[in-house]
């Protein structure tokens, strides 16, 4: 693992006793073996590393092990029980209290989280059906269309950027660009949702379109990680250089290596201070 992520051996054992992570199991001639999970882990670790955040804090609670750390019975096991009884107004309910407690951006980072995982994790060991997945799909899609229906923007001091939102060809997913488009709005960005399964060639056109100044890509666990990373190079030789690219979603943990200028998102939180940098920026020129 030392070798494919670029880590000296001896930072990951430093690492390992100081934080826990990432733990090895050990051959009878004590050699370290790291399960896959666990190099998924400490890839998406080194992005936000790298996009400067510490170690201590980063390595300490690994993103995949935030999102697991979840109980399904918390998230997801209630609105099964409600849809398995034909009452999904229920989950309707639960969802809209949750968004009004918490506000919208901790209810995209600690709820739909989460629950976008949980129900693509049943989904994948066969715990969830195709019509419960949809179902819990449509009361998501429905609530965050409300939220930003209800949101009043705040009052800018700079210009609102344009925002372009996608996934890639072969991502079909489209929940995780719908959370963000609901934050973004919130904060007053213009917001362009181009959807799934878009070609490069389209994005870029939409680019050159809509004037934008960010281009935001949802990446699914679902992507082959090898033809993500071929599609994301091949499009930053097509992007002008002063758009700005954006990826979040679970997919990005399996990434090799991160394009140059290009920002990884692994919480809502982060949005607020991204969208300022590119406000201030758009309002220089």
């Amino acid at each position: 693992m030392a070798a494919e992520l670029g880590v000296a051996t001896t930072t990951l054992r430093k690492w390992e006793s100081r934080y826990g992570f990432p733990l090895a199991q050990r051959t009878s001639a004590r050699t370290r073996l790291y399960a896959p999970a666990t190099v998924d882990q400490l890839r998406l670790a080194l992005i936000r590393m790298a996009n400067g955040e510490k170690p201590g804090v980063v390595l300490r609670t690994p993103f995949a092990e935030r999102l697991s750390a979840t109980p399904l019975h918390d998230t997801l096991a209630p609105m099964l029980l409600w849809l398995r009884q034909g009452q999904p107004e229920h989950c309707d309910a639960w969802l809209c209290k949750q968004l009004a407690q918490q506000g919208l951006v901790a209810f995209a980072d600690d709820v739909l989280g989460p629950l976008l995982w949980a129900i693509g994790d049943g989904w994948a060991q066969q715990r969830v059906r195709v019509l419960e997945e949809h179902s819990l799909s449509t009361l998501v899609q429905r609530v965050l269309a409300m939220a930003c229906t209800g949101a009043t923007p705040p009052v800018a001091s700079h210009p609102s950027p344009t925002v372009l939102l996608a996934t890639l060809s072969g991502e079909h997913h489209t929940l995780g660009l719908s959370m963000v488009e609901s934050v973004l709005r919130s904060l007053g960005a213009r917001v362009v949702n181009l959807g799934a399964n878009v070609p490069l060639a389209e994005m870029c056109a939409a680019v050159l379109l809509f004037d934008a100044q960010v281009l935001a890509l949802s990446l699914s666990p679902a992507l082959a990680p090898r033809l993500t990373q071929c599609e994301l190079t091949l499009l930053m030789q097509q992007l002008p250089p002063d758009v700005c690219l954006w990826l979040g979603g679970g997919g990005v943990a399996a990434l090799q290596r991160v394009p140059p200028k290009t920002q990884i998102f692994t919480s809502c939180r982060d949005i607020a201070s991204a969208l300022a940098g590119v406000s201030a920026r758009v309002s220089c020129h």
